[in-house]
This record gives structure tokens, sequence and C-alpha cells, in this order.
């Protein structure tokens, strides 16, 4: 009778508790697959973040660099003012790019992007 009824029994049971610790271990494998998704997210959003910090850090020294060109072309005096109308020029251009720039992080179904949203034509702004 203990072939016929509790070794088999006895077989259900442990296979049932492998199967109780498998799903388990699934849902538990499911929260780090959760945690390592929001985790790249967190990356991608401090990714976009860092990108927009360097173009502004960028476009502000070029803009310090301008004008201190500026004012050195100021102070030569008449001889320079061709000169220097050409960097007030780049140097307004400058600023109104800075100022006309609306950067933003885009998620996309490819993949979380950044995308910097220029509200200029090309080449109007530093490089």
């Amino acid at each position: 009778m203990r072939s016929k009824i509790v070794d088999p029994y006895n077989k259900i049971v442990a296979r049932t508790t492998q199967l109780a610790r498998l799903q388990v271990s699934c849902g538990l494998l499911n929260v780090v697959l959760c945690v390592s998704q929001v985790s790249c997210g967190l990356l991608n959003v401090v990714l976009c973040v860092s990108q927009v910090a360097c173009d502004l850090l960028r476009r502000i020294i070029r803009i310090l660099f301008l004008s201190k060109r500026l004012q050195g072309q100021l102070q030569a005096g008449s001889r320079e003012i061709t000169k220097a109308a050409q960097s007030l020029n780049e140097l307004a251009s400058g600023y109104r790019c800075v100022y006309h720039t609306a950067p933003e992080c885009d998620s996309r179904a490819d993949g979380d992007k950044c995308v910097s949203e220029q509200l200029r034509p090309p080449g109007a702004c530093f490089s």
C-alpha cells in the first residue's frame, strides 16, 4: 500500500514544494528586473541633465571668450571697429540661443533619449 499511495503522495508534496519555491524565486526575479529598469530610467535622466549642463557650460564659456575678445577690440579703438561689430553680432546671437533653447528629456519606445529642441536655425548658435 505504501508504494501505491504514500510514495506517490510524497512525490506530489515534494514537487508542490519545489513549484512554490520556484514561484517565489520568479517573483523575486521580477522585482529585481523592475528595480533595474527603474535604475536605467534614472540613469538616462541623469545623462540627459548632464548633457544639457555640458551644452550650457560650453555656450557660457563661448560667451565669456567673445566678451573678452570684444573688450580687447573696443580698447583698440576705431581700427578694430569692424571686428568689434562682428564679435558683438556673434555675442548677441549666442545670448539669444542660450535663452531660446528648450532642452528636455523625451522618453520614446526606442529608449530614453535626450532631445535638445532648438528654436533657431542650424548654425545660429555657438559651435
